[in-house]
């Protein structure tokens, strides 16, 4: 699409396939505080930022285990997992197609930034992106503040940009920076929540 000269995909759920580790990582969390486990398709429909109202929604009690316990533990589990989950399927055709045509391609992640590049290095994908900003430890800036610096540093405008992610936090990420948003529903949350929110939606990657 000659709209765009720079791509800026979400990590989570956009191009890696992480949602079973999720779900499961939270069961393991929910199993330990006795409360209901979750399917996919629940942890879809209520899935959401900020994490506290997320963790709030699945029955947690802060009083008895405070959210950043609850937190660093399941970021602790999840990174030590995520080297065994895979990337959507067509994920690498579509970067390097989106390569091919000279366009310039990112990620902005709400995740641990250190950890995106490890990943990076594991699914051999460094030759496909420019930039790689993430949350540098978890008192850091916002994922909308690293978008600014991104677009800034990327000396590419917001209008010429399209953003592509999966939930409606990257919805708002795209609205804060201006740029264009593209969400796909194979992610964290469900197709229905994404279309209620926004026109540009598909199912999965292989409609981009």
């Amino acid at each position: 699409n000659d709209q765009y000269d720079h791509i800026i995909w979400d990590w989570n759920g956009t191009l890696l396939d992480d949602i079973a580790l999720c779900v499961q990582v939270n069961n393991e969390l929910l199993r330990t505080h006795g409360l209901p486990e979750l399917t996919v398709k629940r942890y879809q429909r209520l899935f959401g930022f900020p994490i506290r109202y997320y963790y709030k929604a699945l029955g947690f009690d802060f009083d008895a285990t405070p959210f950043e316990d609850l937190a660093e533990h399941y970021v602790s589990v999840y990174e030590a997992e995520a080297k065994h989950t895979s990337l959507h399927q067509g994920v690498t055709e579509m970067l390097s197609a989106v390569k091919a045509g000279g366009k310039t391609q990112s990620v902005l992640t709400a995740a641990n930034e250190s950890h995106v590049h490890d990943m990076m290095d594991h699914f051999s994908l460094w030759k496909f992106f420019d930039h790689v900003f993430g949350i540098c430890d978890r008192f850091a800036a916002s994922k909308i503040e690293r978008g600014h610096d991104l677009i800034a540093h990327s000396g590419i405008t917001a209008d010429r940009t399209l953003l592509v992610g999966d939930t409606d936090h990257d919805h708002e990420v795209g609205e804060a920076l201006g740029t264009n948003v593209l969400l796909v529903a194979h992610g964290h949350q469900s197709l229905e929540r994404l279309r209620a929110l926004h026109h540009n939606v598909r199912e999965t990657l292989a409609d981009f």
